[in-house]
């Protein structure tokens, strides 16, 4: 007991690493005594430390399995389900769906045939709808929320019930089911305790958004008034500076600029204030929306900037590329060509350095297109480059630029097809390669829970969120050297996962004399063509995408 006592104080300063040595200290005493129920409380404290403290989930899953086994030693069923549930969060956080779904089915198993407990049932199946939430699947999450919600219904447990009808409202929404959305938020707003705020003003953001997006702006905007009255009235200051941010978000899709850059000023004073940098720099992102539409270009350059200087600060790679995107956007509007190329082709350098670890199918789509736009526009903006000053071989960078993004598609398209392409590889630097990015994102996603919340607020946390980095940029220059490793030990692996495009002479030297690479890209503004011999390269502007494949479909039928 007084090792876990120093273990804790060491927690409470932000030594995790100590803390977690002393526990596993006081777990080995109580072993050697027998103890088992103060043995496996250790343990849980050594898993927690783990998730959410050290970021190293593999660890946390290794004493998982050993509290499993003690709880089976000990016959605690109910804690045996209750660590499969742990088990499950740790899987999703790694991104193993399929892992995370087997282990909360043992914990359901569990608790419908043997402890026929039905609160801890009805739990696993949210965490099971979450899953499938995840995942896209949103019918199967929907069936497993209200799988719980009977439950909750026959232990009349009306507060779950909100919570379950505002998370079905969720899944509604973000599938397009607008009006299902607002029914079940309604229904939450029925059931839950009149005196708990909290729960009203997260239902009143549900159906604010909802019917934003239905382009009921009177609706939308009387739900975010109410929420916004009741967190001013019971002074939340999060909550509050979120109802103005969602009120500025309709002004905003209504066209009403003035409105929402008033709204979205006064929330981001706010956020500053709080010190959640990640949220300042979402809402920088959204003013400059607002500018860029009242075509505003420079306005939306400046408050770019502002944002793109608060994603570098806090090493948002992806938030940085997509500012640098957006900058440059808004440069080839003003006709600054060269420095728009400047800095997509930054963009550019940031996401080919980043492999896609998204599991949920829609969300990985939505990514790999956001990518694919980075190397269209740059395309364009050479081939606009090309038409000013021919001379410069612009059409050559663009053509590498096609290669690039070809390459870039065929590794997101093997990500996808899961195709075995480590064949031959050396195993011990694939498990290091495995090792290094699971700690990598393991994290980098609790240095952006800190980052990301109020708990920025809390020195032990912002402490530990700094080491959090200084530990992620390690393992990064580990993955660097690896990466070598791999490259010289296995080129062929090498060039799947990390493949090098082609450059125009390259292209070149692979064609006989009297072949012709045809290679298109094609593109919503316009498209093109390239010619390529081995001594020549000639370009040609073509229709844009859609009336080439009308062309194309009226030419078969």
């Amino acid at each position: 007991m007084i090792l876990d006592g120093i273990g804790d104080v060491y927690s409470s300063s932000g030594d995790f690493q100590k803390a977690v040595n002393y526990h596993k200290q006081s777990r080995i005493l109580f072993s050697q005594a027998g103890e088992i129920t103060l043995e496996s409380l250790s343990i849980g404290t050594i898993v927690s430390i783990y998730r959410n403290f050290i970021g190293d989930y593999q660890q946390a899953l290794i004493y998982i399995e050993e509290a499993l086994a003690l709880h089976r030693k000990a016959g605690d069923r109910e804690q045996e389900a209750s660590a499969f549930n742990q088990k499950g969060d740790i899987y999703i956080r790694q991104g193993n769906y399929q892992l995370a779904l087997d282990a909360y089915n043992q914990a359901l198993e569990i608790e419908r045939l043997i402890t026929k407990n039905p609160k801890a049932e009805a739990r696993t199946l949210g965490n099971i709808a979450l899953l499938y939430n995840f995942l896209g699947d949103n019918n199967l999450s929907i069936s497993n929320y209200n799988q719980a919600l009977n439950i909750y219904r026959k232990l009349n447990d009306k507060k779950q019930q909100a919570r379950i009808f505002n998370y079905i409202g969720g899944v509604s929404q973000s599938n397009g089911k607008l009006d299902e959305a607002i029914e079940s938020y309604n229904q939450a707003l029925q059931l839950f305790n009149k005196e708990d705020y909290t729960s009203e003003i997260a239902i009143r953001w549900g159906l604010a958004k909802t019917y934003r997006d239905k382009n009921d702006y009177s609706k939308a905007f009387e739900a975010a008034n109410r929420a916004l009255e009741l967190s001013e009235q019971y002074q939340n200051y999060f909550q509050e500076t979120a109802s103005i941010e969602i009120i500025g978000s309709i002004y905003l899709i209504k066209g009403d600029y003035k409105n929402a850059l008033d709204n979205y000023t006064k929330a981001i004073k706010n956020y500053r204030k709080s010190g959640l940098l990640k949220k300042e720099a979402e809402i920088l992102n959204t003013i400059s929306i607002a500018y860029s539409s009242q075509k505003q270009y420079q306005q939306a350059i400046d408050i770019l900037n502002e944002e793109l200087k608060i994603r570098r600060f806090f090493k948002d790679i992806q938030g940085e590329a997509d500012a640098l995107y957006s900058i440059a956007k808004n440069q080839r509007k003003l006709k600054n060509l060269e420095t728009a190329l400047t800095n997509i082709d930054s963009a550019i350098t940031i996401v080919q350095n980043i492999r896609s670890n998204v599991q949920n199918p829609d969300l990985r789509t939505s990514y790999f297109a956001t990518v694919q736009n980075y190397y269209k526009f740059k395309i364009n903006l050479l081939m606009e480059l090309h038409k000013k000053d021919p001379s410069k071989g612009y059409n050559a960078q663009a053509i590498e630029t096609s290669e690039a993004s070809r390459a870039r598609g065929l590794v997101e398209l093997l990500t996808e097809a899961r195709a075995n392409i480590r064949k031959g590889a050396n195993p011990e630097l694939l498990a290091e390669e495995k090792r290094l990015q699971d700690l990598i994102n393991a994290k980098e996603k609790l240095r952006f829970e800190i980052i990301n919340s109020e708990k920025i607020r809390n020195p032990v946390l912002k402490a530990n969120a700094d080491k959090l980095q200084t530990e992620i940029d390690e393992l990064l220059n580990q993955q660097k050297q690896l990466e070598t490793k791999i490259r010289q030990s296995n080129p062929k692996y090498a060039n799947l996962k990390y493949p090098q495009p082609l450059k125009l002479a390259q292209i070149q030297q692979q064609l006989d004399k009297d072949s012709l690479l045809l290679q298109y890209s094609l593109g919503e503004e316009r498209s093109f063509l390239w010619v390529v011999s081995p001594t020549s390269l000639d370009t040609y502007e073509l229709p844009k995408k859609s009336e080439i494949e009308k062309a194309s479909i009226n030419l078969f039928v």
